[in-house]
């Protein structure tokens, strides 16, 4: 999924995310970044690119997202 997180920093970076073809979807609930929390939604579209989506965030978490 590309997930790095920097918890002195309060920042979460997803580097180019990337779902096998046989995974359609993946949620991640309440992952915790120092005392910040976020909801993310990695979904499969047609052909190989995969989207993220950022559902909840919590606190002063900066979400990177690189494609």
């Amino acid at each position: 999924l590309g997930i790095s997180a920097n918890a002195s920093r309060a920042t979460l970076t997803v580097d180019r995310p990337a779902l096998p073809a046989w995974l359609r979807r993946v949620e991640l609930k309440d992952l915790r970044v120092g005392d910040s929390r976020v909801d993310l939604a990695f979904t499969r579209r047609l052909g190989e690119s995969t989207a993220i989506s950022l559902m909840k965030r919590e606190g002063d978490v900066q979400v990177v997202i690189r494609q």
